[in-house]
């Protein structure tokens, strides 16, 4: 709750302005525009730095701010409380912050609709809508209330698939007896992760597609695979810190049945590692393998 709270708190904000009653949108200026986006950069560069301060200055004095629990939180002194809790649990994380419109009421306020995405020092990432509404007071641009929004249907289960956005990208190993490459992309409206693997050991190569989504029904992201032999099955996976174990079982081609135990483990953003261990075909145990992957330099 806390991740969520600092990422509304990292500029989410709601504008209510129909009851207020203003008929018309006056027209923005480009420099009261930019002045708001610099200080949206500033916000999150404050709060990636662990300034509590810094990132207090940029909320007027009786400022609010409504958590997605529905707990308000206003003035200075409680939203000190909550920046100061917030900097030491997620010491480490890094918070962006993108616009995605911008309009002026009245020419010292202005509401900001965007997306504040929070990324761990383990690569995983969570994100959410806000809206904000900036004051003008002094010739600075402040934050005057703050509300997360709700989330859409199936918001959920993308936050949870989002956990493995670190896997995105192109992952190779190579030694003297194996070469491995596992590309892996957002598909399908960024509801699924696809994983593409190709595996060239002692001259045979073996291609395996895999799909990983969010089960509504079960409340776990589970996995279906297929391989170039005509071999398919399905997982579940599980999180522990920095590592995912993935329960496997299915068919290989001549109708065999198998299972696996999959461990992906997050090390940084250039390097992971891939186990498969208690694995067995018709009951017949296999050994372990283990693989090191270093992420491919982006072309």
């Amino acid at each position: 709750m806390t991740r969520r709270i600092v990422l509304l708190a990292g500029l989410t904000a709601a504008g209510l302005f129909l009851a207020w009653g203003w008929a018309q949108t006056p027209a923005k200026t480009a420099d009261d525009e930019q002045a708001i986006r610099k200080a949206v950069e500033a916000y999150s560069a404050a709060f990636n730095k662990g300034d509590v301060a810094g990132v207090l200055a940029y909320w007027t004095a009786d400022a609010d701010f409504v958590d997605e629990n529905g707990k308000l939180h206003k003035g200075r002194e409680a939203l000190a409380t909550l920046f100061k809790s917030a900097a030491v649990e997620l010491k480490g994380h890094q918070l962006k912050l993108q616009t995605k419109s911008l309009r002026f009421l009245k020419p010292d306020v202005a509401v900001e609709d965007g997306e504040a995405e929070m990324k761990g020092p383990d690569g995983t990432s969570d994100s959410n809508r806000y809206t904000a509404v900036w004051v003008k007071a002094d010739g600075k641009w402040l934050i005057a209330s703050a509300r997360d929004l709700p989330s859409d249907p199936g918001e959920h289960g993308q936050r949870r698939l989002r956990e493995l956005d670190w896997l995105v990208g192109t992952w190779t190993h190579q030694d003297d007896k194996s070469s491995v490459q596992v590309v892996g992309r957002w598909v399908l409206n960024r509801t699924f992760l696809q994983l593409e693997t190709i595996a060239k050991v002692k001259g045979e190569e073996l291609a395996v597609s895999q799909m990983i989504g969010w089960d509504p029904q079960n409340h776990q992201l589970r996995t279906w695979f297929f391989d170039s032999r005509g071999g398919h099955g399905e997982g579940w996976w599980t999180r522990d810190g920095n590592a995912w174990t993935v329960e496997l079982s299915g068919v290989v081609a001549d109708g065999r049945t198998g299972s696996s135990l999959n461990i992906w483990k997050y090390i940084d953003d250039k390097h992971c590692t891939w186990q498969a261990t208690h694995r067995s075909v018709d009951g017949q145990p296999l050994p372990d393998v283990e693989v090191k992957y270093t992420r491919a330099a982006a072309k």
